[in-house]
């Protein structure tokens, strides 16, 4: 299973915070990224380094087959 690099978008100006962006099940960290272009263009967040990760490819109960996720989702049927 692998783990890809993550995305990474440095400050533009003097760094002063780091956002880590999680994406949801089966996206990924290129999916989040046009947000912090968006806000690049817009000169908006310049001091910001945006980190965008990416989950490893797991196998997922529900789907039943491998998605990229940090942690497996049970069956959605299952009664409590």
């Amino acid at each position: 299973m692998s783990n890809p690099t993550a995305l990474i978008i440095p400050a533009v100006k003097r760094h002063t915070a780091t956002v880590i962006m999680a994406h949801g099940l089966g996206d990924s960290g290129a999916g989040w990224v046009g947000l912090a272009e968006n806000w690049r263009r817009r000169q908006k967040f310049e001091e910001v380094k945006f980190i965008f990760p990416n989950a490893p490819n797991i196998p997922i109960t529900v789907v039943c087959m491998p998605s990229l996720s940090t942690s497996s989702v049970p069956d959605i049927h299952e009664s409590s």
